[in-house]
C-alpha cells in the first residue's frame, strides 16, 4: 500500500511506492487513475463539471510532470523538471500492455498520458497532430508504431474524457483498452 502524505490535492497523494515495487505500464496507469478517481469519492466532493479537469490534472502531475492549458508551453519549457510530483519516466516496462502498444521501453505511461492530457486540453485535433508529428518527423528519437497507436489512444481518451466520461470509468478503461 501506497504511502500517503495528507495534502490538498490528490497529485500529492502519489509517492514512489508506484515506481519502486516493479509496477508496470498498464497497472501504473490503471492504479493512478484509480486513485485519484477515488479521491473525489472519498472527500466527498461533488463530481461536477469542475472535478474532469482537476482529475486530469491531478493524473497529469503525476504521470507527466505538467498540467493545464498550457501543457504545450510546459513540455517546451520543460516545467516537469520541476514539478515534484512527477514520478519521472523509464520505470514502467511495458510488458503488460497490449502487443500493439509495446515498444520496449519503460516510458509508455508518460508518452499515453501527455496525449490524454493535450486532447484534453486544447483538442483531440492538436493531439493526434503532435502525435503523428512526433512519431513521424525526423530526427525525433524513439519513434515507433506502437507510440503512435498508443498516442492515438491517449487522445481518444481525452477527447472521452472532454465529452463527459466519468472519471471513475478511466482505470476500467485504460484496463480493456491498453492492457492484456
Amino acid at each position: 500500500m501506497p504511502v500517503v502524505v495528507p495534502s490538498a490535492g490528490a497529485e500529492n497523494h502519489v509517492t514512489t511506492y508506484e515506481r519502486d515495487n516493479g509496477t508496470t505500464a498498464g497497472e501504473a496507469l490503471a492504479r493512478v487513475t484509480a486513485y485519484a478517481a477515488a479521491f473525489y469519492k472519498s472527500f466527498g466532493a461533488a463530481i461536477n463539471p469542475f472535478s474532469v479537469p482537476q482529475f486530469v490534472d491531478d493524473v497529469s502531475h503525476v504521470l507527466i510532470g505538467m498540467a493545464g492549458a498550457n501543457i504545450l508551453v510546459d513540455y517546451a519549457t520543460g516545467a516537469k523538471d520541476h514539478n515534484p510530483y512527477f514520478v519521472g519516466t523509464g520505470h514502467y516496462p511495458d510488458t503488460d500492455l497490449r502487443a500493439i502498444f509495446q515498444d520496449g521501453t519503460a516510458n509508455q505511461p508518460y508518452h499515453y498520458w501527455f496525449y490524454v492530457a493535450v486532447s484534453f486540453w486544447n483538442g483531440p485535433k492538436v493531439a493526434l497532430a503532435g502525435n503523428v508529428l512526433h512519431e513521424g518527423v525526423p530526427p525525433q528519437t524513439g519513434r515507433s508504431f506502437q507510440d503512435l497507436a498508443l498516442g492515438a489512444m491517449g487522445v481518444d481518451l481525452g477527447a472521452r474524457l472532454r465529452s463527459g466520461l466519468s472519471i471513475h470509468a478511466v482505470s476500467d478503461w485504460i484496463r480493456s483498452t491498453l492492457m492484456r
